[in-house]
C-alpha cells in the first residue's frame, strides 16, 4: 500500500507537475530518492468539490465529491474522513456518493482521505 500525503495546489493550466519522493519505512526518517515522479493532469484524480462541508456527527449525512478521473469500476474506491469509512454508494468519473458513520467524539480539523 501506497499513502500519499499532501496537496498540491497548482493553476488549472498545469498539465504535469514533477515532484521529490521521499520513503520512509516503519518509524525511519524519510529519504530523499534521486528519481523524481511526474503527474500527469489527464492521468491523475482531481477533486474540485465536497459537498456538504459539514455534517452532524451522529452520521448519516450523504456526501458527495465531484471532480475528475474517479475509477468507477465497482469496489475501487473507498472514502475515510477522520479515519472513519464514509460508505461509497454510488461512483462515476465524476462524482463519488457516500453515507458518513457515527463518530465517537467531535473532531476541530477533519481530514478525508479518498482512494480509487
Amino acid at each position: 500500500e501506497v499513502e500519499m500525503l499532501g496537496n498540491i495546489f497548482v493553476a488549472d493550466s498545469v498539465t504535469s507537475k514533477t515532484c521529490d519522493v521521499h520513503v520512509a519505512i516503519g518509524s525511519a526518517s524519510p529519504t530523499l530518492l534521486t528519481n523524481k515522479v511526474t503527474y500527469q493532469d489527464s492521468a491523475t484524480t482531481k477533486v474540485t468539490s465536497i459537498s456538504p462541508r459539514y455534517g452532524t456527527f451522529k452520521g448519516g449525512d450523504t456526501v458527495t465529491i465531484t471532480g475528475t478521473g474517479f475509477n468507477a469500476a465497482t469496489g475501487q474506491t473507498s472514502v475515510l474522513i477522520d479515519g472513519i469509512a464514509c460508505t461509497v454508494s454510488a461512483v462515476t468519473s465524476t462524482t463519488v456518493t457516500c453515507t458518513t458513520q457515527a463518530r465517537p467524539s467531535i473532531v476541530s480539523n477533519p481530514t478525508t482521505v479518498l482512494s480509487f
